[in-house]
């Protein structure tokens, strides 16, 4: 669990900070000296930033110390800057069937300078309750996507079986898989060639000498 405080005003008699592992507090570097003692105390600190926590440093700290993943609950600002450095792959959302009255807002206003684009990944609907997950995308005319005509980047891992087999060859196929293709998925990913013939399990066809497979 990490915490991104400047103030350092947390409550370090909760049980965040009493029971499990050590937390992990992400602040600037000017944080009073003394808040920054009473918390090192409780918590690991990752100091980053000046007057504000550098979240694209705390993030790569925090891969230095083993973390792959990082899953974030914060309020608008929090959210708003991790938006502006470009650090957000995956944005969950719950849409509750009540209407109310208040204003409700996921972000401050002015937080972006344009729309962020979003694709819809995930559904599940639970007692009128929406669970929603979107990924975020980049405008077409930013970033590898814009490089035409398209081209892949093929990565295998060095104990992957496939390597040996690929290095000899002037050629790869490779699947692009949508929904309709998760039998396919579970039986290239799950399945280990050394127990299942994988290719005999599904159709397939040969495309300039290499096979193209259909389930």
């Amino acid at each position: 669990m990490a915490v991104v405080s400047a103030s350092l005003r947390l409550n370090l008699q909760s049980s965040l900070f009493s029971d499990g592992a050590r937390p992990i507090v992400v602040t600037p570097n000017n944080a009073e000296a003394a808040a920054r003692d009473r918390t090192a105390a409780h918590a690991d600190i990752v100091m980053t930033g000046e007057d504000a926590v550098d979240l694209q440093s705390a993030l790569r700290q925090l891969h230095s110390r083993g973390v792959r993943l990082v899953v974030c609950e914060g309020g608008p600002l929090l959210l708003a800057e991790l938006l502006a450095g470009g650090v957000v792959g995956k944005l969950c959302l719950t849409v509750s069937p009540l209407l109310v009255a208040d204003p409700v807002r996921l972000l401050p206003a002015g937080a972006l300078a344009q729309p962020a684009a979003l694709r819809l990944a995930h559904v599940l609907e639970d007692d009128g309750h929406l669970f929603l997950r979107y990924l975020l995308g980049r405008p077409a005319d930013q970033g590898e996507c814009s490089i035409d005509p398209a081209r892949c980047l093929v990565c295998l891992s060095s104990r992957s079986h496939t390597l040996a087999v690929a290095t000899r060859r002037d050629r790869l196929a490779v699947h692009l898989l949508d929904e309709d293709d998760y039998e396919l998925s579970l039986l290239f990913g799950e399945q280990t060639g050394d127990e299942v013939d994988k290719f005999a399990a599904c159709d397939r066809q040969e495309e300039h000498g290499v096979p193209a497979c259909r389930y």
